[in-house]
């Protein structure tokens, strides 16, 4: 019985041994859970050029981070957006730019207005304006009135005074153009964003000659 008994444990203990073994190895590599994180998110519908406050920012508990996503909101706040963001949408990096500087209100003639667009580089001109610059505006339409459905491009504003230029940040897609408009300017311009793309075309130093509106432009079929 005392052989026997050895011969088992010789033939038990090195698989209890393994056993053990196996089981340190499995809660050593086992992996750690996602580490939870803050990040900031909106705490309600916001429009291009909002300079952020701590009632429109609140944080938000995630273990997924997307490349510029911001956890300090120290980082944002007094910052403009450069796009508009939903309720409960994360604020990102590239969404902001340096808030356009004021005193606006002291420089606008009186019956004029400021008037802030979000761009893209190829829209503003690869953002090259300075203020004092000149512009005129270009709207693109998404179908024209006519039997093609074609997309069409138009003149709507001539020699617009650009007031403040904020380019982009570093990995973002928009920057800020402020512009001096009339009221009646000021609605013909959100009236084209609102139903298709502005772009932006600089005019020479000096040259405040009316450009002549196109009758209607739409692509070749």
């Amino acid at each position: 019985m005392s052989i026997g008994r050895r011969s088992w444990l010789r033939v038990v203990l090195p698989l209890l041994a393994a056993l053990v073994v196996a089981a340190v190895f499995l809660v050593v590599t086992k992996p750690a859970a996602p580490k939870e994180q803050q990040v900031l998110v909106t705490t309600q519908a916001l429009s291009a050029g909002t300079v952020l406050t701590s009632a429109d920012l609140t944080e938000q508990a995630t273990t997924v981070l997307s490349p510029g996503d911001l956890t300090v909101a120290q980082v944002a706040l007094g910052q403009a957006l450069t796009v508009p963001l939903a309720a409960g949408e994360r604020v990102r990096q590239e969404d902001l730019v340096a808030p356009l500087t004021a005193p606006l209100v002291q420089e606008l003639p009186v019956g004029e207005r400021a008037v802030t667009v979000s761009l893209t580089p190829v829209a503003a001109v690869g953002f090259q304006l300075s203020v004092g610059d000149r512009v005129d505006i270009l709207a693109t339409f998404g179908a024209s009135s006519g039997p093609a459905k074609a997309p069409l491009s138009d003149l709507v504003l001539s020699d617009i005074l650009v007031l403040r230029v904020a380019a982009p940040a570093a990995g973002g897609t928009n920057g800020l153009i402020t512009l001096e408009l009339t009221p009646a300017q000021a609605t013909t311009l959100e009236l084209s964003q609102q139903l298709g793309a502005i772009t932006l075309a600089l005019r020479p130093a000096r040259d405040h000659a009316p450009a002549a509106a196109l009758s209607e432009v739409t692509a070749l079929p």
